[in-house]
């Protein structure tokens, strides 16, 4: 390895005293591969698993907060108690290899889908319309 990379595989400790292992962090992309109650998959777990070992921390993709907040099907959700244990299966698997695991908490607004949520009830901080369309939240 270069020697002026060698700092990215150095521990690093935040001021509350959260320690990484390195300074790699795996970005938050969004993967559709929950079950469409929002439940974690196999597949999830799978992936999560894989790609968080050798990083300090990783950041899972979008997980709405509110049953309103989904843009489409297979979001990872966190919008409700009985999703703790998905959750915690999630967060196990990513630190399984010593990883930090981090949650993207997500709500879609204007840009979710009628069909997405309950009643095609869209909520936004905005009165402004979604790009091509008149449907105002």
């Amino acid at each position: 390895m270069n020697p002026k990379y060698q700092p990215l595989m150095e521990s690093f400790r935040f001021k509350k005293g959260v320690e990484v292992k390195n300074r790699i962090v795996l970005a938050p992309m969004t993967i559709s591969y929950s079950q469409q109650d929002g439940t974690l998959s196999d597949e999830m777990i799978v992936y999560y698993e894989s790609r968080s070992n050798g990083v300090g921390m990783a950041v899972t993709g979008s997980a709405v907060v509110t049953s309103n907040g989904k843009v489409f099907g297979g979001e990872l959700a966190a919008d409700r108690d009985d999703m703790i244990p998905s959750l915690q299966r999630l967060a196990a698997a990513i630190k399984k290899h010593g990883a930090k695991a981090i949650l993207q908490i997500f709500h879609g607004g204007r840009e979710c889908l009628p069909d997405a949520v309950a009643n095609g009830e869209i909520v936004s901080a905005s009165a402004v319309a979604k790009e091509g369309s008149s449907v105002i939240p």
